[in-house]
């Protein structure tokens, strides 16, 4: 028996860190070409999900970034973390 799957997972580099200027957390998700914000990291993490996912409804995905192929663009205090969305 065959069960039939309707969900994709992946998972992508985020760079998050603190703009000065409004205190929000911002993230970078380099691969995607797109960011979110929160007030929290609790919050940008879920905004930056729902980017993901809304990515994922448009078109092709790109294969995701290593950290090693994103740390040029990660400057000191910013954290990494991988996102997981699912569609």
């Amino acid at each position: 028996m065959y069960r039939e799957i309707n969900s994709v997972k992946v998972s992508y580099p985020g760079i998050f860190y603190t703009d000065d200027y409004t205190g929000n957390i911002i993230v970078d998700i380099p691969d995607l070409g797109c960011m979110a914000v929160g007030e929290t990291i609790e919050e940008a993490f879920a905004d930056a999900r729902e980017a993901i996912e809304e990515y994922m409804k448009h078109g092709v995905l790109p294969y995701a970034s290593t950290k090693a192929d994103i740390d040029s663009l990660v400057k000191e205090g910013d954290i990494v973390m991988y996102i997981d969305a699912v569609m």
